[in-house]
């Protein structure tokens, strides 16, 4: 398949041009124009460059790219990495808040699905646009029975900032971390439990005066799941090799 076709397909599927993002979304890098192998991961690095040199990736996918919203010198890490990529004739494709904020096929969109919340509405107002999903239960249940399903079908390991109520109704979902004020948003809209990748020590302080749950995941597990699902989807379109890239980042 040529290069260029999959990745005007990837620009319309994920509606690339919509989104005010610090990231460069799109292709980054162009490598050979035939692709048989796309890989996808979460991250653009060294490592991820050579796991994809090793399988002979033609085109690689992932959520946090190389280039963001300023200016860049090809030098120290970021020309080894390019480099690798050039010398190689890998493609490198990005899709930060699009794959993030997609209805079907985003992270937050598959964390709500597993959970077993499959409607809701936009949620997580940032800069003009919303971040994340929000969704509803159609009777409350314990939190400690949302969390076995957690446990089950996300991960068994995330940490829990508990200080909202016993029985969940309203959950969100925003992928990676969140801003300040989003705390503020799920409080006013009412949201018992907010699911999100990562905080830190003053929104811990911000959820425990506004009364509400946190529910991290760990950054890279909590996007994870968008960059699979749109591996599924691409394997499901065209026939190409596909595989996922795993390298966690402990946060």
């Amino acid at each position: 398949m040529q290069l260029q076709t999959l990745t005007s397909y990837l620009d319309t599927l994920l509606r690339i041009d919509e989104y005010a993002d610090s990231s460069q979304n799109g292709l980054q890098v162009e490598g050979r124009g035939e692709v048989n192998h796309v890989a996808f991961a979460v991250d653009a690095n060294l490592q991820v460059f050579q796991r994809a040199t090793e399988t002979d990736v033609d085109l690689l996918v992932v959520h946090h790219g190389l280039f963001w919203n300023q200016p860049v010198l090809l030098t120290r890490l970021l020309r080894r990495r390019v480099g690798h990529l050039l010398g190689h004739g890998i493609s490198l494709y990005a899709a930060h808040l699009p794959l993030d904020l997609h209805p079907e096929l985003g992270n937050n969109r598959q964390l709500l699905n597993l959970l077993d919340l499959n409607d809701g509405r936009e949620f997580g107002q940032y800069k003009g646009t919303a971040l994340g999903f929000s969704a509803e239960y159609p009777t409350p249940i314990p939190l400690e029975n949302l969390l076995a399903v957690v446990r089950a079908k996300l991960t068994p390991h995330f940490a829990l900032i508990g200080f909202g109520p016993r029985l969940i109704r309203t959950v969100a979902a925003v992928s990676g971390a969140i801003p300040t004020d989003m705390l503020q948003e799920a409080w006013l809209q009412k949201v018992d439990l907010l699911l999100t990748g990562e905080t830190g020590h003053h929104l811990s302080q911000d959820a425990e005066d506004l009364g509400l749950n946190l529910l991290c995941l760990g950054h890279y597990l909590s996007e994870t799941f968008g960059i699979k699902a749109l591996m599924r989807h691409l394997a499901a379109q065209f026939p190409l090799r596909v595989s996922f890239i795993d390298h966690p980042t402990g946060y």
